[in-house]
């Protein structure tokens, strides 16, 4: 039971906590400032064999969309960055040894960090922008596809197939 039961105090807990001690302490400030949580794009679809993961990342993005709107009147920004596949240890340690790497839609933590960086601070704008971006071109396409495009239980269905592929289950 540790290991799913982790993912929920790291990922919903955790991030509730200090995204609730960080917006206090922006707040008193009374200057422009903001968070930045991290998401997932499997927070946006679901997947097999690894739905709980999946289901705190969409927390993560619905709890950003919510303080972006509640936030932004004090000048404060919420953004959730909707990663896709980031070339990082525990991504790279994700991976059986007979697991398929997606090498054509990896991306590398600083493209990341840069593009969710450059839509951080729409609250301080005379317009303001998004609660989440999804980082990298190609991965804007496929949640548009996945998400606006394709029935639910299909675009689930291949987002675990996918996950399979990677674990070395399929």
């Amino acid at each position: 039971a540790g290991d799913f039961l982790s993912s929920i105090d790291v990922n919903v807990k955790g991030v509730a906590a200090a995204t609730h001690a960080f917006g206090k302490q922006l707040k008193a400030r009374g200057v422009p400032g903001g968070v930045v949580l991290m998401s997932s794009m499997v927070g946006e679809i679901g997947s097999a064999f690894v739905a709980n993961y999946a289901a705190t990342k969409a927390y993560i993005t619905t709890l950003a969309e919510g303080l972006y709107d509640e936030w932004w009147s004090q000048g404060l920004d919420a953004l959730a960055c909707v990663a896709g596949a980031t070339i990082t240890p525990t991504y790279l340690s994700s991976f059986s040894d007979t697991g398929a790497r997606v090498s054509w839609i990896e991306q590398e933590p600083f493209e990341v960090v840069s593009e969710c960086l450059a839509n951080l601070g729409s609250s301080t704008s005379a317009t303001r922008r998004t609660s989440a971006v999804a980082t990298g071109a190609l991965n804007k396409v496929i949640l548009l596809i996945f998400t606006r495009l394709l029935p639910r239980t299909v675009a689930t269905q291949i987002f675990g197939h996918q996950t399979s592929k990677m674990l070395g289950i399929a």
